[in-house]
């Protein structure tokens, strides 16, 4: 009787083994199928297409204040030559103290513009990088896809 009951208790165990070990295998296996992996794919596709439109908007707002900055640069710089131009001699004495600030504020803007154009190139490089990965991974999932006899 007890023998019995001990064959139970393993024929018992070890079919709750063989349950949970091919439980355990069908959920590797469904996390692992063809479609699993495209949709984790695609989800990071769409995820990295979110980060390229924010990055682009970001670069066009930079873009846009650096064109703003460029064009108020330029026409400090045409003021500069104007004052430069009156007189031959150079600047008169008069007006030497003001054409000076003139100078600074336009050395300031030079300083300001290489900052902005330094970082409108980072972020160019950042998107374009951006797009670059999502690119390649577009790709490395169509070939998956085809590979798989999905598409």
């Amino acid at each position: 009787m007890i023998a019995s009951i001990g064959r139970l208790v393993v024929v018992g165990l070890l079919l709750f083994l063989t349950v949970n070990a091919a439980s355990r295998l069908a959920r590797v296996a469904k996390e692992n199928s063809a479609m699993e992996v495209a949709g984790r794919v695609r989800d990071e596709l769409v995820g990295l297409r979110s980060e390229i439109d924010a990055c682009l908007d970001i670069r066009d707002q930079s873009e846009i204040r650096f064109q703003a900055l460029a064009l108020e640069t330029g026409a400090m710089r045409t003021e500069l030559d104007s004052i430069e131009s009156i007189d031959p001699r150079g600047v008169a004495v008069d007006s030497y103290d003001e054409y000076m600030e003139r100078v600074e504020a336009y050395n300031d803007s030079i300083a300001e513009w290489e900052r902005q154009a330094d970082e409108l190139g980072e972020l160019a490089s950042r998107c374009d990088s951006l797009v670059q990965e999502h690119n390649s991974k577009a790709g490395s999932l169509q070939e998956f896809l085809v590979r798989e006899g999905i598409l």
